[in-house]
């Protein structure tokens, strides 16, 4: 729209300054154009951005920096890992996959999945697609970090969690909804939902063994 608005103006101006018979200087047409070359860019990339999905994809990538921030608060005792990757499939057909954060502490792993959605959502409805969707990746994800822990800490309890973000995500239900051995919760509740994370403690050998094995697989080895 600036762009567009630009063009307008200036030929505006232009056919204007030639029906009075103005003169219209060189810096004021230098300026005009290089206004317009400069908005190009920005109009270029903000249609890109909105076109190709590029907004939910950013705002998607500020919420899983808002859920790192909430897990920080689950206390000194936990280690809170994000953004691990693995590779999954051989060959041609293998990808590169993002978990997006790992949480280990006293009563075990907390596997989380970040979502944003536009679209309204509430949490408990578990059997809408895009719930089912979140619910698969984050326990393929769980099924990761547990092959990861086999030999190490095959004895620690895994928590797959899902957390939804968005403008019209609701919670018309409990604090935690449940599908699928998967917690669902609402970021926005973390206050409520955060605390009934905690579970039995743990033996620490096992922990300390299992943060020690992540942190090598975060740095490639």
């Amino acid at each position: 729209m600036t762009t567009v608005i630009l063009v307008i103006g200036e030929v505006g101006l232009f056919i204007g300054a030639k029906a009075a018979d103005l003169p219209i200087s060189g810096e004021v047409i230098a300026f005009f154009l290089g206004a317009t070359v400069a908005s190009v860019p920005w109009a270029l990339w903000s249609v890109a951005l909105t076109m190709g999905g590029g907004a939910s994809w950013a705002a998607g990538g500020a919420m899983e920096e808002q859920t790192g921030h909430v897990l920080a608060n689950l206390g000194q005792d936990w280690v809170v890992f994000h953004n691990l990757p693995f590779l999954d499939g051989r060959g041609p057909w293998s990808r590169l996959v993002d978990v997006d954060h790992v949480a280990v502490g006293p009563s075990g792993i907390l596997v989380v999945e970040t979502k944003f959605t536009a679209a309204d959502l509430d949490v408990g409805e578990t059997r809408r697609a895009k719930q089912k969707d979140a619910i698969h990746q984050v326990r393929d994800n769980a099924g990761r970090i547990a092959a990861l822990l086999r030999r190490n800490a095959p004895d620690l309890p895994i928590t797959p969690l899902v957390v939804w973000w968005g403008p019209k995500v609701t919670r018309n239900g409990d604090v935690l909804s449940k599908a699928e051995n998967v917690l669902i919760v609402r970021g926005g509740d973390s206050a409520e939902w955060l605390p009934l994370l905690t579970g039995p403690s743990q033996p620490e050998e096992s922990i300390r063994r299992a943060v020690e094995r992540i942190t090598k697989h975060q740095r490639g080895n």
